[in-house]
């Protein structure tokens, strides 16, 4: 694929993950949504969920020099990206209209990255804390692969606000919190499904037509008259019957 392709797909998702989270926020009914703690997902409340998505996007731009840090020097060749390093308890946390600041900063800053970084392999310092009881690790990856990990990262905090959010009965849309290779996937076995439930509905009633026609000439050979018509009815009740388990289960 041509670089400036692939950085035009990344920079795209980004921007929409983030208005994604910007549209959720401001349409729930309050600041206490916002900030209530989850019964289903014990700890947790939209605000820290969205929070802790936006850190780690935040982060990445920040060891890319592209947000200031009070701490910088002027040295950015040494900024390292450590997304372990995150504030808690702060008001973008419990303060939607601080979030959606804080969201509409970001866009700005990829709307700076989409025109400024153009190769997808630019180097990426990071430090990561693998094992709490040991120092951290220092690893060395790509801006491309680091801004998927980050939009990945959101997606995955979006499914546990969703869950939120059908917790507390707000709306949401039916692509929040689904990762891009779901919703692909998604496409075209549905209509695949169909024609499969079609066909063997279809092969179910032949059956069953079979299965009425051979109880028929059974009961034909055994019973006077009558006995056939009430063995008929009979068989002909046992295959509705079948005939709808059959359907349940598809």
């Amino acid at each position: 694929m041509d670089r400036a392709i692939q950085m035009t797909i990344l920079h795209a998702a980004a921007r929409g993950i983030l208005h994604q989270f910007l549209g959720l926020i401001e349409s729930l009914p309050s600041d206490a949504t916002f900030t209530r703690e989850s019964k289903v997902v014990p700890g947790s409340t939209i605000g820290k969920h969205v929070r802790h998505a936006l850190d780690h996007i935040r982060i990445l731009f920040e060891g890319l020099a592209l947000i200031h840090r009070d701490t910088d020097s002027d040295d950015t060749d040494a900024r390292v990206v450590n997304y372990d390093i995150r504030e808690r308890n702060v008001p973008i946390e419990s303060d939607r209209a601080v979030a959606c600041i804080a969201i509409t900063n970001l866009l700005r800053i990829i709307d700076v990255a989409s025109r400024s970084i153009t190769n997808p392999d630019k180097p990426v310092s990071l430090m990561c804390t693998v094992d709490p009881s040991r120092d951290d690790v220092p690893m060395t990856s790509t801006y491309a692969r680091e801004l998927w990990f980050v939009q990945h990262h959101a997606i995955h905090h979006a499914a546990l606000i969703r869950a939120i959010c059908v917790e507390y009965g707000c709306d949401v849309p039916e692509d929040f919190g689904v990762a891009p290779s779901t919703l692909k996937a998604s496409d075209s076995p549905v209509e695949d499904d169909d024609a499969t439930i079609e066909q063997r509905q279809s092969a179910t009633q032949e059956s069953t037509s079979q299965e009425s026609h051979g109880q028929s000439q059974q009961a034909s050979n055994k019973s006077s008259d009558n006995e056939q018509v009430n063995m008929m009815s009979g068989s002909s009740e046992i295959n509705s019957s079948d005939g709808e388990d059959v359907k349940a289960k598809l």
